[in-house]
């Protein structure tokens, strides 16, 4: 006699065997889906590597410091060669290139090339004008005028630069200049173009100075604080300059100062000098009153 069967409610039944074989073979599926969609994302999110060169448009030449970029990506700049190498996602992608002088533009570059050579175009760059002033010396001025090319015009400044025993020196200078010769290493006394030093002109505002040396030749007698140019010729002089046969030197003593009292000076191994300047009279603006006097010992 078989044994009784015990009653068990549907709820605590067992799924049948093919329910669970479907349910499993579900489940893998879903499992193989999500591995390859992972696998999809991670490749596409891998990128790849393009790299190229920027030349200019107009003669193939490599640019430099082009830089070279993605729409907020990665970037980088050309080097000496116009090559470059950039990192960008798969797919189509756009390449942007700026530099100063060059036109922006933009080059699509396809998901299957990784080289690319792109042609920049040159680019005008307007610039604000630029005004230049400049002031014509004497000796430029009087070269446009007058047609006396045997006259060189020295300034304090021209005086300052030039190599002196220490101090500057008008006669030292005089004697570096072309066609003059210094007498000696010491005296500043010069013969020009064949001619002996007493066959030379030396004038201070247009008087005559016979002797314009002093401890021995060894130093002139003007400061060049007070001096605002000099003029020298060394041949076809005008009719002013009469009775020498060498060279002129006109030496122009520069205006003193009209507004107030001034005072300078100096102290060396063998000189001492003071210059004194000042207004005088009731019209200090005069160039005459306010001509500066100096005393050397």
């Amino acid at each position: 006699m078989p044994p009784p069967r015990l009653f068990v409610p549907p709820s605590q039944r067992s799924p049948p065997r093919c329910l669970h074989r479907i349910t499993v073979r579900a489940a893998q599926a879903v499992f193989v889906l999500a591995l390859f969609a992972g696998t999809s994302r991670l490749e596409g999110q891998e990128g790849r590597q393009i790299a190229g060169r920027v030349l200019s448009a107009g003669d193939s030449a490599a640019l430099v410091a082009v830089w070279i970029g993605t729409v907020g990506g990665a970037s980088t700049l050309t080097d000496s060669a116009g090559r470059f190498s950039l990192p960008v996602p798969r797919g189509p992608v756009r390449l942007a290139i700026r530099r100063v002088g060059l036109v922006a533009d933009t080059t699509l570059v396809p998901p299957d090339r990784d080289s690319v050579t792109i042609f920049a175009r040159n680019q005008a760059v307007r610039l604000a004008p630029v005004g230049v002033e400049a002031e014509v010396s004497p000796a430029r001025a009087r070269f446009d005028t007058l047609a006396q090319p045997s006259i060189v015009t020295l300034s304090p400044r021209d005086i300052t630069r030039a190599p002196g025993l220490l101090e500057p020196d008008v006669m030292r200078v005089i004697q570096l200049l072309p066609g003059t010769v210094a007498r000696s290493d010491y005296s500043i006394l010069y013969n020009v173009r064949g001619g002996e030093s007493d066959q030379n002109l030396v004038l201070l505002d247009g008087i005559t100075v016979f002797n314009p040396s002093h401890l021995a030749g060894l130093f002139t007698t003007f400061d060049i604080n007070a001096v605002d140019r000099a003029d020298f010729l060394t041949g076809g002089f005008p009719a002013e300059y009469s009775g020498r046969l060498s060279s002129v030197l006109a030496i122009r003593v520069r205006p003193g100062s009209s507004e107030r009292v001034h005072a300078s000076g100096g102290v060396s191994l063998l000189l001492s000098k003071l210059l004194v300047e000042a207004p005088a009279g009731p019209a200090p603006s005069s160039s005459a009153p306010a001509a500066p006097t100096w005393i050397r010992s």
